[in-house]
């Protein structure tokens, strides 16, 4: 079983102590912050399986927002493996190859707030994936993935500003 980062943990604590309780809370314990975690990862198709009745991306986005109802401090996270492989990356858009551009897409709309690198977000080209990072509009975290340039190793990066919603 692969370790993970205790960065990763710091910083998704980070996130979560950054939000506060919403008002009128039940929490008798106001100093306490329910977060729920919806988690997906190796996802490659948008649309749902076995005639409509299992999957999909419009599944997620709908079990988010039950999930955000009852808790407001609801994040949408993936945990890697969805720009590649699919069978549409050899399809082209706007004469380029769409490269998970797709899933991006798809889970911008249905709220993704975390996005992870899985080994298959590395099929693709370097520049191909800055661009579907720089087209999320989700926080993209990684303890061991870097940009080798000509002055050196530089981790990837995602500018944004503040934290999760």
């Amino acid at each position: 079983m692969k370790r993970i980062h205790p960065f990763v943990f710091v910083t998704l604590f980070f996130f979560i102590a950054c939000k506060t309780s919403q008002p009128g809370s039940s929490s008798k314990d106001n100093r306490k912050i329910d977060v729920t975690f919806l988690q997906i990862n190796d996802v490659y198709e948008i649309a749902p399986l076995s005639g409509g009745k299992e999957g999909g991306i419009a599944r997620v986005a709908t079990l988010k927002k039950e999930y955000q109802r009852k808790n407001p401090n609801t994040y949408l996270v993936i945990a890697g493996d969805f720009l590649s492989p699919s069978i549409y990356n050899s399809l082209q858009y706007q004469g380029k190859a769409v490269r998970g551009k797709q899933m991006v897409d798809a889970l911008n709309v249905a709220g993704l707030d975390i996005a992870m690198f899985g080994n298959h977000e590395f099929d693709i080209k370097e520049n191909e994936l800055q661009e579907r990072m720089n087209e999320s509009n989700s926080l993209w975290i990684s303890t061991n993935s870097f940009h080798r340039t000509k002055s050196g190793v530089e981790p990837f990066v995602k500018e944004g500003q503040g934290a999760l919603p």
